[in-house]
Parts: C-alpha cells; sequence; structure tokens
C-alpha cells in the first residue's frame, strides 16, 4: 500500500508538472496526487497504532510517512500556484495586446472596463471594442504575481504604445476558473519621455495639424508626471479638452468622417446634419463627443442615424 501511495505521489507530481491543470492529464495528476496523500496520512495514523510494533518504530514509520503526505502538499500548492500565475500572464497579455475584441467580455470585469473607457454598460465594452484597432502594447514583459484565493496582485512591464517602459500594478479575479483584469492600480514605473512620444504620434495619426501638436504638447508639459498618471488612470476628458483647445478643426473632422464610416451607413444628408451639429457645438459638447459614447450615439440618432442604436441594443443583449 505505501509503495503504491508513493507511486501515485511520484505520477501526481510528474503529470502537473507537465499539464496544465485545465487539462484532462493534469486533472488526473491532481487526483493521484491528493489521493497519495490521503493514503500516506493514514498510513502514518496506522503505524501509530499498529500494536506489533516497538514504539521508537512506529515513530519512525509515521514520520516518514507523514513527511512524504507534507512534502506532497507542497509540490500541490506550488504546481498549481504556478498554474494561476501562467493563466494571469496570459489574461495581461492578451488584454495588451490582442486585436481580437472578444476578450472585452470575457478577460475583463464591469470596473476595469468602468475605469478605462470611462464609460458604463454597455458603452464601455463597445469602446473596448473599438480601441483593439489602435495598437495597445507590442510585448508585456516581467510579469509577477501573487495570488490570494480569488484575487491576486500583479505588475507587468509595457513595451510598446502609450505606457511604453512603464510598469503598472494591477489587480485581478477569478470568475468561473478565469483570470479577469479587475483594476488598473497605478505606475511603479512612468516612462515620461516614451509616453509623449507615442502622444505625439496619436495626434499625427489623428490628422492633427504640426501647430495643434505643438500646442498639445505645450499643454503636457506643463503637468507634472503624478498629474499625467492620475489623468491616465481616471480617463479623465483632459486630453479630449486639450485636442479641442489646440485644434478643434482636427477633432469636428474626427467627429464627422466616424459618422460616415461605412458600417454606419448613414446617407449624405445624415453626415451633413452631423457636420453642422458638430461645427455649432460650444467646447464643453465637443469634447463630451470625444470621450462619451452615450452622446455621441445621441448625436447620430438626432441626424437620423439609427444603426448605432442597434448595435447599442446587440451590445446590451450580448450579441456581436
Amino acid at each position: 500500500m505505501k509503495y503504491l501511495a508513493l507511486l501515485a505521489l511520484i505520477a501526481g507530481v510528474a503529470l502537473l508538472g507537465a499539464f496544465p491543470r485545465s487539462s484532462l492529464l493534469g486533472l488526473l495528476g491532481a487526483i493521484l496526487l491528493v489521493d497519495a496523500v490521503v493514503a500516506l496520512l493514514a498510513l502514518s495514523v496506522r503505524s501509530l497504532t499498529r500494536p506489533s510494533s516497538s514504539r521508537g518504530s512506529q515513530v519512525r514509520g509515521a514520520l516518514v510517512v507523514a513527511g512524504c503526505a507534507l512534502a506532497a502538499l507542497f509540490i500541490f500548492q506550488r504546481l498549481t500556484s504556478r498554474d494561476d500565475s501562467e493563466a494571469i500572464e496570459r489574461t495581461i497579455r492578451t488584454v495588451a495586446m490582442s486585436t481580437d475584441p472578444s476578450f472585452c467580455d470575457y478577460l475583463v470585469t464591469p470596473r476595469y472596463l468602468r475605469q478605462v473607457t470611462g464609460e458604463k454598460p454597455p458603452y464601455g465594452e463597445i469602446r473596448c471594442a473599438s480601441d483593439v484597432a489602435s495598437p495597445r502594447a507590442e510585448a508585456v514583459e516581467a510579469i509577477t504575481s501573487n495570488v490570494e484565493g480569488d484575487r491576486a496582485t500583479a505588475s507587468a512591464t509595457f513595451i510598446g504604445g502609450s505606457f511604453d517602459d512603464s510598469r503598472l500594478d494591477l489587480t485581478l479575479v477569478e470568475e468561473s476558473g478565469r483570470w479577469k483584469l479587475d483594476r488598473v492600480v497605478g505606475f511603479q514605473a512612468f516612462n515620461r519621455v516614451l509616453f509623449e512620444r507615442a502622444y505625439r504620434m496619436q495626434l499625427w495619426q489623428y490628422g492633427t495639424s504640426k501647430k495643434g501638436v505643438s500646442c498639445s504638447l505645450a499643454k503636457l508639459e506643463k503637468l507634472p508626471d503624478a498629474e499625467i498618471e492620475r489623468q491616465v488612470l481616471s480617463r479623465s476628458s483632459l486630453f479630449a479638452t486639450i485636442a479641442v483647445e489646440c485644434d478643434r478643426e482636427a477633432v469636428e473632422r474626427g467627429v464627422v468622417t466616424a459618422a460616415a464610416d461605412r458600417s454606419v451607413h448613414a446617407s449624405p444628408k445624415s453626415i451633413e446634419c452631423v457636420a453642422r451639429k458638430t461645427r455649432d457645438s460650444g467646447t464643453r459638447k465637443l469634447v463630451r463627443l470625444q470621450v462619451n459614447t452615450a452622446a455621441y450615439a445621441r448625436l447620430l440618432r438626432s441626424c437620423g442615424i439609427g444603426s448605432f442604436d442597434r448595435y447599442v441594443k446587440e451590445a446590451e443583449s450580448g450579441g456581436s
């Protein structure tokens, strides 16, 4: 019996070490390891209560068997926590790098969406899905995590994108066996030089004029690092306000171009309506059109463009 338990122990450790815990072989390894621990503990108790043995041999036998059981428990804990760490790394990398918008539904929590998009459901999911077209990071490195039950903290260094060479602290939660990003806690390290370079590139890609880019960077230079970090993490309207103040024409053009996208199926008359109302908007309203999807939807609706409303209803019902 003892040797069978030890064989089960070895087999369980080998399977858990070679295969993910979520796989069939990994699950078999976990079952073998647990069964081996139970058997070894039972043998330890039996050794102590065996009348034919001397007291010294009873204690020695019980200690050896119990030691094997404790070692197995320790190995099990290490292997399963490593499996959590790998799952956490996959979640962070997928959210940071994937161009497949489906992660917005199953790898992040509503709290995370509200933080990074500044939008309420279902607009947070809609903005998340639309943002995957632009690069957020080229790679994620040096990921460390600490798991406590169904919650975890993690740190990661991002390569490329707005947070190039910056290190962020994150929290995750486990729901239905899947680790999800729950919140960006803050910066461990913030590379301002690379952030400003990414910001400049985003302005050029948005069609901002040379004068507008210079104006925007000048306003950014006046902000301390801590304020930029706070504004980024809170998804405030600061950067949208800077864009309107420095190059209003580029912002208006961006709003109208989005309304004229083929997927919206807007008529020329409706596009002209959007252009007119955007041009007549005050600074605050134009800022809101950039950062608030509900406000943008109301603009389209007022100009007779109902396709976006249908998209919102599909998002609310879980459709695609």
